[in-house]
């Protein structure tokens, strides 16, 4: 550079991020987000998180550059964009996924924040160690903090919402073999279905993190479960999971 210090992934990254946000008619201190110390720790590139830019500004309608709990719970993602003041299906999860990326309790989703949890997320592909701590977020999410079990028919409903993906291969060992007999979806069952099937997290992250729903149409033949509610812990704490993201923040 024209100082003598050797541009660094850190810099590029977020100066492409600034200028999106700035596009966007955002904040631009909302897009400094240390790309380069988190490319070291996670799968991340600049088109990514230009992407997740996007998306993000998509969910702050306010242009405040944060999430609130409310905003985050009914920016519900459909088929061109999310719906507003629309209370999702997923309420319970979101609000544990809020939670538990919220580590500093601020009680805001910052762009940076989200991004983490993308991130993270994506990571659990390629890494083992990323893939464990991903697989306790995800069961936190689903089932709520120390549960052991999850009721089937919520957590089909929130990663087959309207029956996408109910066709899927991970899909079929999680809802419909021997392991998940009954109304109940253990965590032992839940991890050995993740370990054999890797989309099971690109679902839960496509749906609870990275917010991008399938479509907002059923598909052909879709008969809705009845739903039995939410699990008994709703609020979602960083005591455990969350606590897994301190060393990213």
């Amino acid at each position: 550079s024209a100082l003598g210090v050797p541009p660094s992934l850190h810099s590029h990254g977020d100066i492409a991020l600034q200028k999106e946000a700035r596009k966007l008619q955002f904040p631009v201190d909302m897009a400094v987000v240390e790309l380069g110390r988190l490319a070291k720790i996670f799968v991340a590139d600049k088109e990514g998180s230009l992407r997740a830019i996007r998306r993000f500004a998509r969910m702050d309608r306010a242009h405040k550059g944060h999430l609130t709990l409310e905003d985050w719970v009914t920016a519900t993602p459909v088929a061109g964009g999310p719906r507003e003041g629309v209370l999702s299906d997923a309420s319970a999860e979101l609000t544990r996924v809020f939670n538990l990326l919220d580590v500093d309790g601020s009680r805001t989703m910052t762009f940076r924040k989200y991004l983490v949890g993308v991130l993270f997320m994506a990571s659990a592909a390629k890494d083992e160690e990323h893939k464990q701590e991903a697989l306790d977020f995800a069961w936190t999410v689903l089932a709520g903090h120390g549960a052991t079990q999850a009721p089937r028919a919520c957590v089909q409903r929130v990663l087959c919402p309207s029956g996408h993906r109910a066709d899927a291969p991970w899909a079929e060992t999680l809802f419909n073999d021997s392991g998940s007999a009954g109304s109940e979806i253990s965590t032992t069952h839940f991890h050995m279905c993740a370990c054999a099937h890797p989309e099971l997290l690109a679902a839960f992250s496509q749906e609870l993190v990275i917010r991008e729903s399938v479509s907002a149409e059923p598909p052909p033949h879709y008969k809705p479960m009845k739903n039995k509610g939410a699990s008994a812990n709703d609020e979602g704490t960083s005591a455990s999971a969350g606590a897994q993201k301190d060393k990213y923040t």
